[in-house]
């Protein structure tokens, strides 16, 4: 399993189910669940699903976004990567209690195993104890035609 180091105020909104795409300057083709790693701490504190990767993306379809990347709407006045990307995130878990990393080195992903998360790392596959966010099922279409329509369980749906 892979980790995503990122900033505290984000996994806030991502584990808040506030928070569905991350802006990235590169695609993924990751999918699947993956680790929430607060930035310097080395603590795993939930977890959460990428489901999709869109882009790259105008500023008019990063601006008409806001609500799922949570950048203020006046702070999105340029798009800070020559190419942006939105990496859709789905499913995401609270932990009950952080794990800590015996070795949480590398820029914005670490590789996850038994050896530097310990027990409790089959709690990250699905197995533990988490506190499940709220689901809705939605369709997101993008403006782009070539990359059409998906539909994916997400949490910041307003029903």
């Amino acid at each position: 399993m892979n980790g995503l180091i990122m900033k505290s105020s984000w996994i806030d909104r991502i584990l808040a189910g506030q928070k569905t795409w991350e802006l990235k300057g590169l695609p993924t083709k990751l999918r699947g669940r993956v680790a929430l790693i607060r930035a310097g701490t080395g603590r795993i504190v939930g977890t959460c699903e990428i489901v999709d990767c869109v882009g790259p993306l105008t500023l008019e379809q990063v601006q008409a976004n806001v609500e799922k990347h949570g950048t203020p709407l006046e702070a999105v006045g340029q798009l800070a990567f020559a190419k942006t990307y939105a990496w859709v995130l789905a499913n995401a878990k609270s932990l009950a209690e952080p794990i800590e990393l015996t070795d949480c080195r590398g820029g914005t992903w670490v590789r996850l195993t038994a050896e530097n998360v310990g027990a409790r790392f089959g709690e990250l596959e699905g197995g533990g104890d988490v506190v499940e966010q709220p689901k809705v099922k939605v369709t997101v279409c993008c403006p782009q035609a070539s990359l059409g329509c998906a539909v994916a369980p997400v949490a910041d749906a307003k029903v």
